[in-house]
């Protein structure tokens, strides 16, 4: 199951990557070393094995390039109004990225915390010392600290996952008879996105 889902992800990342490539720089303005986070993340919670994240690695691709592909078809690149739609696109996308990656990093430092084998020593509460008892339980927390994180994060997600949903069905349902209709389109996605925060909650 896990191998199938790394194997989806990766063929989600090489369609972006040509997608991308046969655009002109007109069109728009996505830095390698943005498309190269992407790489990173795959390669990074790969190992981990962090199945979730790596879902919405391969939920994010696939949207925004639905997104993209919509755009292209609905606006004219070099028009102004085309930067500005996809100013509202491009940092629901990167900000999940960033939780990704978040979420790698958490994921690593807890990694060498073998929640198991402290949970078994701790039964053994006769063999051990109050100091040992405590750094154990230290451990402990930070692994439940951090595994707390990881959830926040991909809850994070999961409002960025619907900002492209939201934006990329508005779009696709504006029928552009005049400026005014996409400055509709524009204020009412923007509304949209205010009223979920950003799509990036607070921590509880």
């Amino acid at each position: 199951m896990f191998k199938k889902l790394l194997e989806q992800v990766q063929n989600e990342l090489d369609e972006l990557s040509q997608a991308l490539q046969g655009e002109s720089a007109s069109e728009i303005d996505f830095k390698p070393s943005v498309f190269s986070r992407e790489q990173r993340l795959l390669d990074i919670l790969s190992n981990e094995k962090t199945s979730q994240a790596l879902f919405q690695l391969n939920q994010l691709q696939s949207k925004y390039l639905n997104a993209k592909k919509i755009l292209n078809q609905q606006l004219n690149p070099n028009e102004l109004t085309y930067s500005r739609y996809y100013s509202l696109i491009e940092p629901i996308y990167t900000s999940a990225l960033d939780n990704l990656e978040s979420i790698a990093l958490a994921s690593q430092s807890m990694s060498q915390i073998d929640v198991i084998a402290i949970q078994l020593r701790l039964s053994q509460s006769l063999d051990i010392d109050n100091s040992e008892h405590q750094s154990l339980q230290q451990r402990l927390t930070l692994h439940q600290q951090q595994s707390q994180r990881i959830a926040d994060y991909l809850q994070r997600n999961e409002y960025a996952l619907t900002a492209l949903d939201q934006a990329t069905t508005q779009l696709a349902n504006i029928k552009i008879q005049a400026d005014d209709d996409l400055e509709i389109a524009i204020d009412a996605l923007n509304q949209w996105l205010d009223k979920t925060q950003n799509y990036n909650p607070p921590f509880s």
